[in-house]
């Protein structure tokens, strides 16, 4: 329906799908697993697939995927959400390649958790929101200014992944440079 008010013509498609699910995989639900990776993953793959066609034809096109500072490096209590979102950040790099030849730039912005309502529902198994976790475990909220500066820098970049507030700077780092120390900290935030 959009492009037909375009010409045709489609610039960025913003590929943003996502929803969370979080607690013990050994506890969650068939039914939830399947749920979040066919919005996560499959939702995202779906519309780079019908969005191709357009992109195609609109010289210097991009398609930004939203990826998580959980494809950084997996959370535990998230994991059939941190899986899809280390799918989202295959799918970047794979149709990157993929895509070049027909003039189609493929990236990915990876934020960290961003300051939206949706922070305010119940974690996983609690009675505290999101957003007290989050803030309790000490991490920082990036703002949904910051997000859209990031997106646009993305489109208008180089980098095929752009991380986006301090965690995922912070982690993007330390699964670089310091692993063990990362794995250390994640087991460590999960005890707690």
């Amino acid at each position: 329906a959009f492009v037909a008010t375009t010409g045709g013509r489609l610039d960025v498609l913003f590929n943003n799908a996502g929803i969370g699910s979080g607690g013990p995989l050994a506890e969650t639900d068939f039914a939830e697993i399947d749920r979040v990776i066919a919005i996560n993953l499959v939702g995202a793959l779906n519309g780079a697939r019908i969005g191709h066609a357009y992109l195609k034809r609109t010289p210097g096109s991009c398609l930004l995927n939203t990826a998580s500072a959980s494809a950084i490096y997996g959370s535990a209590g998230l994991a059939p959400y941190s899986a899809t979102k280390f799918g989202v950040r295959a799918i970047t790099e794979a149709l990157d390649g993929e895509w070049a030849a027909d003039g189609i730039k493929v990236r990915s912005i990876v934020p960290s958790f961003i300051d939206t309502p949706l922070l305010d529902s119940a974690a996983g198994n609690t009675n505290h929101s999101i957003r007290e976790t989050v803030t309790g475990a000490g991490l920082e909220l990036t703002g949904v200014d910051k997000v859209a500066e990031a997106a646009w820098a993305a489109v208008h970049g180089d980098k095929v992944h752009t991380f986006v507030g301090k965690t995922a700077h912070r982690m993007a780092f330390a699964a670089r440079w310091m692993p063990g120390a990362l794995r250390k900290r994640m087991r460590r935030d999960m005890r707690k």
